[in-house]
């Protein structure tokens, strides 16, 4: 169901974002409570984003912005799980340039996925 999916990752955001706020929003620490979860996370919510009901109950938005916020609150001990996981970014925005539109809806729809990846990349 993706409503419950982008209440999940909207848990996952909070919990980020509160860890993020805790240790000053920098990635100073060698390890956190993050760390260990990290690439299991990163992989479940790259796949909700890409999951063909991800457009429903703001899924799509709510996967990549917690993957995002997942990111600014990482320690040191798991920067090269993001390094691994941008080729596959790269791939997914390469991916979207090449989606045919039909319709309005599917214009907005490529927008918003290439702009949620770019944000993510950055």
């Amino acid at each position: 169901y993706p409503r419950v999916a982008s209440h999940a990752c909207s848990a996952i955001f909070n919990i980020a974002q509160s860890l993020k706020q805790q240790n000053g929003a920098s990635n100073e620490e060698d390890t956190n409570m993050l760390s260990a979860p990290m690439l299991p996370l990163m992989q479940a919510l790259l796949a909700a984003s890409d999951r063909d009901d991800a457009i429903e109950s703001n899924l799509r938005v709510s996967s990549v912005s917690a993957a995002a916020e997942l990111i600014g609150a990482s320690a040191r001990d798991v920067q090269h799980i993001f390094r691994d996981l941008l080729p596959v970014i790269v791939r997914r925005i390469d991916t979207g340039l090449k989606l045919q539109v039909v319709s309005n809806e599917d214009q907005e729809n490529k927008e918003q996925l290439l702009g949620l990846l770019s944000g993510l990349m950055t």
